[in-house]
């Protein structure tokens, strides 16, 4: 498997829910910080089941390498930026450059927010 890529991303809202409340649980625990990453680049594809919530995208970044995330539902709901999985849509039609700030997680990396180029 590629670095960067899930092997079987969430499927729904409930799924993920989950998913980040139990990293939460676990997280408390760790002793290395949470950081945050960010990639640029290109969206390919955008996955999901209703027009508010993406499940997962892949980014295209400018050296041609992709990148497969899981999106928190937090990227709708960003009150500085919100990122419905429409939104997001639009964006990869008109093949807008977008800044992901995403958390490497066990099951791979998490985008916690899309803003524009």
């Amino acid at each position: 498997m590629a670095a960067g890529r899930l092997a079987c991303p969430l499927r729904n809202a409930a799924q993920r829910t989950l998913v980040l409340l139990a990293l939460g649980a676990t997280g408390a625990a760790c002793t290395v910080p949470d950081q945050i990453h960010q990639v640029s680049g290109i969206l390919l594809e955008v996955r999901a089941q209703d027009l508010s919530f993406a499940d997962a995208i892949t980014l295209r970044m400018s050296d041609g390498t992709t990148i497969e995330l899981t999106v928190s539902p937090e990227v709708a709901r960003s009150p500085n930026h919100p990122n419905t999985a429409s939104h997001l849509r639009q964006h990869m039609s008109a093949a807008d450059k977008v800044q992901v700030r995403y958390r490497e997680t066990p099951l791979g990396p998490v985008a916690i927010e899309v803003l524009d180029g």
